[in-house]
């Protein structure tokens, strides 16, 4: 794995042009990379005490390594991504498949009802047509008997098959044949409004091209903890100074409303941070952001800004609510409209939602539910 590249150097390798590769403590230029320090150097560096017996190597290699390094990462996001695109398609194949195998089911059974009920009245009129059988034929030896018998039980014999006609002949009846619009009426409509009650939607996804490397992501992009670090790319997107993570879609206009779970008040960060501020170093503005650490709140708008808030109550999740067009940034209590803070400011530029985590805390972005949009609209 070739060595990490310092931010003195970052510039340069992200093709800024206009970045001068000198050394800012002798003004040579940077022409060596020292391995064991993971940083540029020039020629007086590398006779320094403190780069002694270290191992160097030409920035030219160094940056060719780099470069290299990238290339390896694409390639494993490629087929990493694959790999889960694959997944989650196996799992709504699986569920369109169980959705047939149902409603195929349910084409049986009614099919198995509806013949046996015909199947029933089938049986009935032959019952009848045996018993109307039985009576001609009893009829037909009552003419062939002596002429003083037949007046006398004439009478009984036409009633007898008048009943048999008449009164026990089966009706279909109403409802008789398949419901066939039920099954296939506005099918994929019906599919589809299942599927959502098994698919999940998240209001913010993060990106993993701008997580420190001390960060592990989880595979729906929702969930972050720390971890041992990461070798990634140093792309010009990634956070370094602090260990954070910014999600993948920025907002210029509108509403918008995610909530984040956060398992304990040790300490961690949520907030939002204008599209141009880049997380290299160290962040002097253009953040909006709840501050937790050692169960102490605070609100900050900038480096060496922060309000301290009072906090009673031990906060599980956070309701943040952007409305750009307004001005206003609003943490809130999830489930309830109690507020946490809120920032005003006439915000010009297009902001990102990040969040931050120290002491293996892990959080979490949730889902949007029926409730979530009830709160929505009050």
């Amino acid at each position: 794995m070739a060595p990490a590249l310092s931010p003195l150097l970052r510039p340069a390798v992200m093709g800024d042009s206009s970045a001068v590769r000198l050394c800012a403590l002798h003004l040579q230029k940077l022409l060596f990379f020292c391995e064991d320090h993971e940083q540029p150097a020039c020629q007086v560096c590398k006779n320094m005490r403190a780069h002694k017996n270290h191992r160097f190597t030409s920035m030219h290699i160094a940056l060719k390594d780099q470069f290299t390094t990238a290339a390896a990462h694409v390639r494993a996001q490629a087929q990493h991504t694959e790999m889960q695109i694959q997944a989650q398609f196996r799992r709504l194949h699986q569920f369109l498949q169980d959705e047939e195998a149902a409603r195929l089911q349910a084409v049986r059974e009614e099919e198995s009802k509806k013949t046996q009920n015909i199947a029933d009245k089938i049986a009935a009129i032959t019952d009848n047509i045996t018993t109307l059988t039985d009576t001609i034929r009893a009829t037909e030896e009552l003419l062939k008997a002596s002429d003083s018998l037949f007046p006398l039980e004439y009478k009984e014999t036409v009633d007898k098959a008048s009943r048999c006609v008449l009164m026990n002949v089966p009706n279909l009846g109403a409802k008789a044949l398949l419901d066939q619009a039920k099954h296939v009426g506005n099918m994929a409509f019906h599919v589809w409004n299942n599927m959502k009650k098994v698919v999940q939607f998240s209001p913010v996804i993060l990106d993993p091209n701008t997580a420190h490397p001390d960060l592990m992501m989880s595979e729906d992009l929702c969930s972050v903890g720390q971890t041992r670090k990461l070798h990634l790319p140093q792309n010009p997107e990634r956070f370094f100074y602090y260990t954070r993570v910014q999600g993948w879609e920025g907002w210029s206009q509108g509403g918008h409303s995610w909530i984040v779970q956060v398992p304990d008040d040790s300490y961690w960060v949520i907030g939002v941070v204008r599209e141009s501020v880049l997380g290299k170093g160290l962040i002097v503005s253009g953040f909006w952001e709840i501050v937790v650490m050692n169960g102490k709140y605070k609100a900050c708008a900038g480096y060496g800004t922060c309000k301290e808030l009072n906090i009673k109550k031990k906060v599980e999740k956070v309701r943040v609510k952007l409305n750009f067009d307004t001005g206003r940034l609003s943490f809130y209590y999830a489930g309830t409209r109690k507020l946490i803070h809120r920032f005003t400011y006439a915000f010009q530029e297009k902001l990102f939602p990040y969040v931050e985590t120290h002491n293996n805390v892990k959080l979490k972005i949730l889902p949007v539910t029926k409730i979530d949009l009830n709160i929505e609209k009050q």
